[in-house]
């Protein structure tokens, strides 16, 4: 059975552009909060991320789990995820997970999501090592290579967003009056490769100032 797997809920309604008739919306955001749990969607994972996002378990299964609990190891799965950091620490998740039920294989298409329009293909591409990667990347944020280049150069950035000296922290050190709401246009601009929604911009906003103020 194919399954289509996109990134959050608004690619949903560009089936017709991507070319499915249904697919599952992987609406996590891996970026939001701490990871701890090395298995992706098991109990004790779920159970830690309703803590970290501060939902109730039954809603976070409705939303983010129980389509993916479903799949089975014989499925034929296609990914369409952006470039950007918040898609590809998605897709490390979503690739450890497929590993741990069993598929061994997936078609990436890789989409521009500002105009919904795939811009790359990668077929085949291996699950296989994407536990060990989500562990690393996720849990002790260690930079590792991956057998996806895209992916790659996510987990560098990823190294950027968590030092609180990065580009992206001298950036909002360096805007100390702009309100969080200001700011957070700025940054969408600018650090689009990120691939922040306002959410995510208000964390890191309150991140880095609260270590300038420890370092007074």
């Amino acid at each position: 059975m194919r399954i289509n797997i996109v990134s959050g809920e608004a690619m949903v309604s560009y089936d017709k552009e991507l070319g499915f008739k249904a697919c599952i919306p992987f609406c996590e955001s891996m970026i939001s909060g701490k990871v701890t749990q090395s298995e992706p969607f098991s109990q004790a994972f779920i159970a830690d991320r309703c803590r970290t996002l501060s939902i109730p378990v039954d809603k976070y299964r409705k939303k983010f789990a129980n389509q993916l609990l479903k799949m089975r190891a014989g499925d034929d799965v296609h990914v369409y995820f952006g470039e950007d950091l918040f898609c590809q620490l998605n897709l490390i998740t979503l690739l450890a997970y497929l590993e741990r039920i069993g598929i061994e294989k997936v078609t990436y298409h890789v989409v521009f999501e500002d105009e919904m329009k795939e811009t790359a293909l990668l077929e085949n591409v291996e699950t296989s090592g994407f536990g060990e990667i989500y562990k690393s990347v996720l849990i002790n944020h260690s930079a590792v290579g991956t057998n996806i280049e895209i992916t790659n150069k996510a987990i560098m950035l990823y190294s950027d967003y968590l030092d609180d000296n990065g580009a992206i922290a001298t950036f909002i050190k360096a805007n100390p009056e702009d309100t969080v709401l200001q700011l957070t246009v700025k940054m969408i601009r600018q650090f689009a490769q990120y691939g922040l929604g306002d959410v995510q911009s208000a964390e890191l906003i309150e991140r880095v100032r609260k270590s300038v103020k420890a370092e007074e």
